[in-house]
């Protein structure tokens, strides 16, 4: 048995569609579900979860999957005067939600850090086995438009998240965790290095365990799965890379050496979906991320 995740940002939140009209809109969106279609079908992806959405698309897809074995959580949530743009899709035969609430954090001035949404799932097993939980966090960070690297705001963001994984895992030490999101950095930053102790090396994270697993170190080339992309994110501005690995899903330690349940190390982080490549490179559509992926397999123990 698997459990497939996946993050995409869309780009088509309010503030990115607010130029274009309801003809536009409606046609990003068809375009959208072609894609929608080949990731929960084809791919067989149980936990979906797509940034930067507009209710509109979320209406779409509310209706769409209403008669399936799917479930739509809305995470469109306001914080103060701003709000969270992100909707999460997961399938009802393997995974059922426990809880989902934001996680915030106060900013050095006024406002708050919308730091991770929190979605806490118990898998759906037959009679002779346990049930997990598993933490999902998903994040979107302000682009580097907003807040550059070294800025207070990243570093904030970054420690508020690595506070939440650390609580969790207070509370339960082998807590399987998945963080998954637009970070708006690659996996080299040190906000994501230091700040949230994401690392690339996994015989270092088995060994310590406190630290989390970055498999898409692996992404920020085209060699490693002969793709045309290297990376999640492509800026046609780039002069030494268009390609960045912006995106991103991070793991905990108890997914590489649980005896439940294990991050599977052959999947392809990065999959291009056909035509997907071409739309992204394309200036005149909106459309400007690739989707990342992450397996878990269930572990059979013999004995």
């Amino acid at each position: 048995m698997d459990i497939r995740f996946c993050w995409w940002n869309v780009a088509l939140s309010p503030n990115a569609t607010k130029t274009a009209s309801k003809e536009e809109v409606e046609k990003m969106i068809l375009l959208l579900d072609k894609y929608l279609v080949q990731l929960l079908s084809n791919m067989e992806i149980d936990f979906l979860a797509l940034g930067e959405i507009n209710p509109q698309l979320f209406d779409y897809i509310n209706r769409n999957l209403k008669e399936t074995h799917f479930e739509v959580i809305d995470g469109m949530v306001k914080i103060e005067t701003s709000r969270f743009n992100e909707c999460f899709i997961y399938n009802t035969k393997k995974l059922l939600l426990v809880k989902h609430e934001p996680i915030t954090g106060q900013k050095r001035e006024r406002g708050k850090h919308k730091v991770a949404q929190k979605l806490v799932f118990k898998t759906v097993v037959n009679a002779e086995e346990d049930s997990h939980l598993i933490y999902v966090l998903t994040s979107h960070w302000p682009s580097g438009m907003n807040d550059y690297t070294a800025s207070p705001n990243k570093h904030q963001l970054a420690l508020l998240l690595r506070d939440e994984v650390d609580l969790i895992c207070d509370q339960e030490p082998d807590a399987r965790i998945v963080l998954m999101g637009d970070y708006n950095e690659e996996p080299h930053s040190p906000v994501i290095q230091e700040h949230l102790r994401a690392s690339r090396d996994v015989r270092l994270v088995e060994a310590k365990s406190r630290l989390l697993y970055n498999p898409l170190w692996k992404s920020m080339s085209n060699m490693q799965w002969n793709n045309d992309c290297a990376g999640s994110y492509f800026y046609s501005g780039g002069d030494v890379n268009q390609w960045l690995t912006f995106d991103q899903i991070i793991i905990s330690k108890a997914l590489l050496v649980g005896k439940e349940w294990q991050y599977k190390h052959d999947c392809q982080n990065i999959t291009e979906l056909s035509g997907l490549v071409e739309l992204v490179r394309n200036r005149d559509e909106k459309f400007d991320h690739l989707p990342v992926f992450c397996h878990l397999q269930k572990v059979h123990e013999h004995g």
